[in-house]
């Protein structure tokens, strides 16, 4: 016989809440990028192009667990996020040296 599964606490319910939310977010990145324009891609065609060509792959390998319902076996393709970790480094840099300019002694 079967060992029943115990239904998911409330912690469990938010926490897959969030993790929803989070990746809904990705999903509309993913459609974005479609569009963004940078210095060397303008035109739309050169955008997809460029998108197409690199970073799509792992975008769309890291939304693969959404199609998975709760397969856990799946969930290591949304370490393929990893990739774009490169963004967070000029935003962080530019906080903390905000932060480190406030609250450090002036000499």
């Amino acid at each position: 016989m079967p060992t029943p599964v115990p239904e998911p606490t409330k912690g469990q319910k938010n926490l897959k809440t969030i993790e929803f939310i989070i990746d809904a977010i990705y999903v509309v990145e993913i459609i974005l990028n479609f569009f963004k324009k940078t210095i060397g891609n303008t035109t739309t065609y050169d955008i997809v192009k460029s998108y197409l060509k690199f970073y799509f792959i792992f975008d769309l390998l890291s939304i693969v667990p959404l199609f998975g319902g709760e397969n856990i076996d799946l969930y290591f393709f949304k370490l393929f996020r990893f990739v774009h970790l490169y963004r967070l480094y000029v935003p962080l840099e530019l906080f903390l040296g905000i932060v480190l300019s406030k609250y450090s002694k002036k000499r």
